[in-house]
């Protein structure tokens, strides 16, 4: 009968904290890792898709935010866990707590970063166009924007400016008199519908000849031979770099190919 009291007292071998799983630092960092790597890939799938769809993810900067994100929320945690686990510390879920805080701190920090800097509007402006990151305009230039000027949390939104017809309001964004020296893609209140530009657009537009072989080739191999000859081009400038944007007969928008716009064919 003692015997048996003593078995029935006994707590479950599983209630001691040294044989729960995971037993060892190994473990404890390739759990956290595991957690860590689907989060980075919920985050990459949403800058790569939405944020910063086609070619934006490398000529906003996409690319290398997404990577420093991911990065320090991949590396980081998963190793401060690995170096401080335990079975043997009393506070142990006190300091994988702390460091679960501060990695969810720093992750979420450089979302709201990349989010801040992503394309909110491709914006066709004169000769080019031009993809303006949220974080590109400055806040007193969102007084007075047109009702074009809307952000979208799911991809940028295509609109257009001109040249204003006030010969003062020329002056003062020429000599930066007007929205601090912004140039006219990033003044908001200069915006209008992509389909009061399209003509312009079309006059500035030129033909894949004027570029480079490799660009050429780019383009070919995205749209075919025969198209790439007909067809009409604009450059697509971002933050850190430029592509090629196709147009159609009347001036809409088409595929974006990561390709050199500016390169000349080689003499």
């Amino acid at each position: 009968m003692d015997a048996i009291a003593t078995t029935a007292s006994a707590p479950p071998a599983s209630s001691d904290p040294a044989t729960r799983w995971p037993h060892t630092r190994w473990q404890a960092g390739a759990v956290h890792l595991a957690i860590s790597i689907v989060i980075g890939a919920l985050l990459f799938v949403l800058v790569r898709w939405v944020w910063y769809p086609g070619v934006l993810f490398r000529i906003s900067g996409g690319a290398e935010l997404a990577l420093l994100v991911i990065g320090v929320d991949v590396v980081i945690g998963p190793l401060l866990t690995t170096v401080v686990f335990s079975r043997k510390k009393k506070r142990l879920w006190f300091d994988l707590s702390v460091i679960a805080l501060l990695q969810l701190a720093a992750f979420g920090y450089g979302a709201y970063i990349t989010l801040a800097a992503r394309p909110v509007f491709l914006v066709g402006a004169i000769d080019r166009v031009q993809a303006v990151g949220l974080n590109e305009i400055a806040p007193e230039n969102w007084a007075g924007a047109a009702p074009e000027a809307q952000v979208s949390w799911w991809g940028p939104r295509w609109v257009g400016v001109t040249v204003p017809l006030d010969q003062r309001l020329r002056e003062g964004i020429l000599f930066g008199e007007v929205g601090g020296g912004a140039d006219m893609p990033f003044l908001p209140g200069l915006y209008q519908s992509l389909d009061s530009v399209k003509s312009e657009l079309l006059v500035h537009a030129r033909s894949p000849s004027t570029l480079s072989e490799a660009s050429r080739s780019s383009i070919e191999r995205v749209v075919g031979k025969e198209n790439a000859a007909a067809a009409r081009i604009l450059p697509l400038v971002g933050r850190v770099g430029s592509a090629v944007l196709l147009l159609d007969e009347q001036g809409n928008p088409g595929r974006m190919i990561d390709a050199d716009p500016w390169t000349a064919p080689a003499n």
